[in-house]
């Protein structure tokens, strides 16, 4: 146990002498329209907005019918 734990250490200490001194990549410049962007956000929001709606009317309906029952 005591020759893996020297070993793992050993191999680990050594790693950044194997790793290769490549420049860094730039990120490409971003020139793309956003409208996708703008489309997805307003339906994203107007799916949640649509859902929130459709839970309510649930709920109200939900309790509208317990208080027609009731009397």
């Amino acid at each position: 146990m005591h020759k893996l734990f020297a070993g793992v250490v050993s191999v680990l200490m050594a790693m950044p002498a194997f790793a290769d001194d490549a420049p860094p990549v730039a990120a490409p410049p971003v020139d793309a329209d956003p409208t996708a962007l703008i489309l997805f956000a307003l339906l994203f929001v107007g799916m949640i907005g649509g859902f929130a709606g459709y839970i309510w009317m649930k709920e109200r309906d939900k309790k509208k019918g317990v208080a027609d029952q009731a009397g």
